[in-house]
C-alpha cells in the first residue's frame, strides 16, 4: 500500500526528470558530463544520458521508501536532497550554473543531511 508519505518521496523524487521533460529540447545534442577540478567540462556526451541520470536520482529515494519501515521519512529526506542534486546537474548542463557554486550547495546539504542524521 502506498502511503501519502511514500508518495511525497515519489513526487519529490522524479522533479529532476520533470525539469529535464521541459528543457530537454533546449539543450545542444551534446552535454558536458562530468566536469573536472578546473571547473570546466571534461567530459562530452548525448543528452540522452541525461534520463539515466535522472532515472537513477528518482529510483534511489523510491526504493529507499518502500523497503524503510523503521524510519519511513527518510525516503523522502534522500529525495529532497537526490532531486536538488539532480535539478543542480541539470542546471550545470543548461549553462546557468558555475559548478563551484553547485560543489557549495551539495557540500552544504550533504554536510547538514549527515550531521542531522543520528537526530533523524
Amino acid at each position: 500500500m502506498i502511503t501519502p508519505l511514500m508518495l511525497l518521496t515519489i513526487l519529490i523524487a522524479l522533479m529532476p526528470t520533470a525539469v529535464l521533460a521541459l528543457i530537454y529540447a533546449r539543450l545542444p545534442a551534446q552535454v558536458p558530463l562530468h566536469w573536472g577540478i578546473t571547473g570546466k567540462p571534461d567530459m562530452i556526451g548525448p543528452k540522452a544520458w541525461l534520463w539515466a541520470v535522472t532515472a537513477l536520482l528518482a529510483l534511489t529515494p523510491v526504493l529507499l521508501a518502500l523497503t524503510q519501515t523503521q524510519r519511513p521519512w527518510l525516503g523522502v529526506v534522500v529525495a529532497g536532497h537526490l532531486a536538488l542534486l539532480g535539478v543542480g546537474i541539470l542546471a550545470l548542463v543548461a549553462g546557468r550554473l558555475n559548478i563551484w557554486v553547485f560543489v557549495g550547495v551539495v557540500l552544504t546539504l550533504t554536510l547538514i543531511i549527515g550531521f542531522s542524521a543520528p537526530q533523524l
